[in-house]
C-alpha cells in the first residue's frame, strides 16, 4: 500500500516499501511457478530416456533377429536338442541393452504333417522331418538393464 503525503508540487507517493503481504503473495507464486515448471522438466527427461531406450531396443531386436537367421553367424542346428545360438553374435549392443539381457525363450520345429496335412511349429522334433523341412521357429526375449523395456520376437530359421 502507498501512502501520499502532500507536497508544495502535491500530492506524491511516499517511499513505504512493501507490505508483508505483498511479500509473502510474491514468494507463493514464484515457489507454485518453480515447482511447475521443476516438475515438467523431470517428466521431460523421464520420457525422453524411455523414448531412447525403446529406439535402441526395436533397432537392438532388429539386429538380434538378423543375427539368429544368419547361417554364417549362427549356423543352423539340425539336432533335436535345443539349439545354442549365440542371439548377440556380430551385433552391436547399445550401453542400455547387456548381452545377458538378449536370450533365445523357445526352439519349436516344423511338423509338415501336422493339422490335417498343413504342417504346424511344435515342441517335438521329428529327425525325418528336420532333415525334410529344416525350419524352427525361435522366440528371442530382450530386457533392458534396468527392467523398463520388455519386448519378445518370433523368427523362422531356415537350414
Amino acid at each position: 500500500m502507498r501512502r501520499w503525503r502532500a507536497d508544495r508540487a502535491g500530492s506524491v507517493p511516499a517511499d513505504a516499501g512493501v507490505s508483508l503481504t505483498e511479500l509473502i503473495l510474491s514468494v507463493a507464486l514464484l515457489g507454485t511457478a518453480t515447482v511447475t515448471i521443476l516438475g515438467a522438466f523431470a517428466t521431460l527427461v523421464k520420457t525422453s530416456d524411455l523414448t531412447r531406450k525403446t529406439g535402441d531396443a526395436g533397432s537392438t531386436l532388429a539386429a538380434v533377429a538378423d543375427a539368429v537367421t544368419d547361417n554364417a553367424r549362427n549356423p543352423y542346428d539340425a539336432s533335436c536338442a535345443t539349439p545354442a545360438y549365440d542371439p548377440v553374435a556380430g551385433v552391436a549392443l547399445p550401453a542400455t541393452i547387456q548381452p545377458a539381457d538378449v536370450t533365445i525363450t523357445s526352439v519349436k520345429w516344423w511338423d509338415g504333417n501336422a493339422a490335417g496335412g498343413d504342417g504346424a511349429f511344435g515342441t517335438t522334433c521329428f529327425d525325418d522331418k528336420v532333415a525334410t523341412w529344416r525350419l524352427q521357429l525361435i522366440e528371442i526375449h530382450m530386457r533392458s538393464t534396468d527392467g523398463k523395456i520388455d519386448r519378445r520376437i518370433n523368427v523362422v530359421k531356415r537350414g
